[in-house]
């Protein structure tokens, strides 16, 4: 399996090995260190990310509150408009 890898590995020659191979050679030869480079979210960084996504929430429901206001005072004087201009 060893003698497979060395030959595989491009590194030997010099080159850069490309991201691709690197994928295939960690599917092929299981768990190493391409696989275990995957990072895990810790509980800090989710939290972190859970409050601000409520914190955005809670900020876009409050501009919306207010352009629904807007927009309601809009029309009530777009209604008082027509009244006293006796459109139907």
């Amino acid at each position: 399996m060893a003698e497979l890898r060395s030959r595989i590995s491009v590194e030997q020659s010099g080159e850069r090995e490309p991201p691709i191979t690197r994928f295939m050679k960690s599917q092929f030869f299981g768990d190493g260190p391409v696989t275990a480079s995957v990072r895990k979210p810790n509980a800090a960084n989710v939290g972190r990310q859970e409050t601000a996504a409520e914190k955005k929430v809670e900020a876009l429901e409050a501009k919306l509150v207010q352009k629904n206001e807007v927009i309601a005072e809009l029309l009530q004087e777009h209604v008082q408009l027509k009244k006293a201009n006796g459109d139907p």
